[in-house]
Formats: structure tokens, sequence, C-alpha cells
């Protein structure tokens, strides 16, 4: 055999013995690398959404079902900003993606976020966002975890509900022994009390924060 004889008689068996089964085990490993990103993103608990260069969702796991009331079938191939922003903020998030296509970059990128998402009902609703961003093909794609914070924010609120009436019985304790200290003894009462208001004139000018001018 000549050297051209020999190389297309061994290509058959090189592929069937070296090839084909090296191409077979990329294969697995290719299948079991996106089991398990499946079946890591629809365990979560938090929503994962995946965009393409095109600002079009490609991932949708459960939890955003939950969340957001659309189904994977129903999201995937829909625009993003048009399916869970709400309609106040769509023409800032439609620049933004611009500008992550082109660039890559943007004010959500790599940096967690507190924004308002919106239902598939209508209802809006506070969410803590995550997004990481990478180079595939002829464009930038971005990978999104989305928490919703409803109750965060509404333990927040009752904090600062309880906080601010415990403020206003302080203020009323102080005002009542305040009398009485006035009843008892005009003038030094007076006096301490005309202090007390120029002390909160001179921090008020100072732009001290509220909480300091109470306190004073």
């Amino acid at each position: 055999f000549d050297t051209v004889t020999l190389v297309i008689t061994l290509l058959p068996a090189s592929y069937f013995l070296i090839l084909k089964p090296v191409l077979a085990q990329l294969q697995q490993a290719l299948h079991q690398s996106e089991d398990q990103f499946q079946a890591l993103t629809q365990s979560a608990t938090d929503a994962i959404l995946g965009m393409d260069e095109r600002g079009k969702i490609a991932i949708w796991n459960d939890a955003a079902t939950k969340m957001f009331g659309y189904s994977a079938t129903a999201a995937i191939g829909r625009q993003l900003n048009e399916l869970i922003v709400p309609s106040q903020y769509r023409s800032k998030a439609l620049e933004g993606m611009k500008h992550f296509h082109d660039s890559g970059e943007g004010e959500i990128i790599g940096k967690p976020l507190e924004l308002t998402a919106l239902h598939k009902d209508g209802t809006e609703f506070p969410i803590e966002l995550a997004v990481s961003a990478y180079k595939s093909g002829n464009g930038w794609q971005a990978t999104g975890i989305i928490r919703n914070i409803t109750t965060r924010k509404q333990s927040e609120l009752k904090v600062l509900a309880v906080n601010e009436q415990l403020r206003a019985g302080l203020v009323c304790t102080i005002q009542v022994v305040a009398k009485a200290a006035e009843a008892k003894d005009p003038y030094t009462a007076g006096h301490q009390m005309r202090v007390s208001r120029l002390a909160r004139e001179i921090a008020q000018e100072m732009g001290l924060y509220s909480e300091r001018v109470e306190g004073i």
C-alpha cells in the first residue's frame, strides 16, 4: 500500500476505535452538565432567568413561574422587559438592555439591587436582583437570580412603625414630665424649655437628622 491508500484504509478504523468513543464521552459530559444545570435551576427557591443577546428570555425555572405567574412555555422567547418590568420603568429598562447588548455593561450587572417587578395579574412587588453577564457568540447574555422580598419589606415597615410609636410615646412622656416640672418651678422649667428649643433650632440649621434633633 502507498501512504494515501494506508490513510484511507485506517481512517474508518481510527474513527471507530479512537474518535467515536471520545465523541461519545464528550456528548455524555455535555448532557450531564445540562442535566446538572437543569436540576440546579429547577430546585432553586429563587427565580432564575436567562436572557439571550436579543433580550429574550432563554431560561425560566419553576420558581420564576411561581413568582411571576407565567409558565416556562409562555415566558421563553418573550422580551424580558415586556413581561416582568412595570410599564413606568420599561423605557429605561430597554435603554439599559441596548447598552448591555453593545458593551456587556450596565447598572444592574454584578451588584445586587432592589427593584419593583410585575406579576402576570398586574400586581407589582419588591424584588432583590443579582445579574451576571457573559459573552456568547456575537452578543452578551445574562443570567439573573431574583428573590421576592415582600415579606422582608413588610417586616421593615413594622419595625419602623414600632420605632415611631416608641418615639412618639417618649416625646409625650417628656412633655408630661416637663409640664409637671414647670408647675413646681416655672422659672427653671421655662428656662430649660427655651434652651431646648434654641438647641433644636441650631441642630436643624446644622442639618442634623430628624432623630438627632428630636433627641435634643
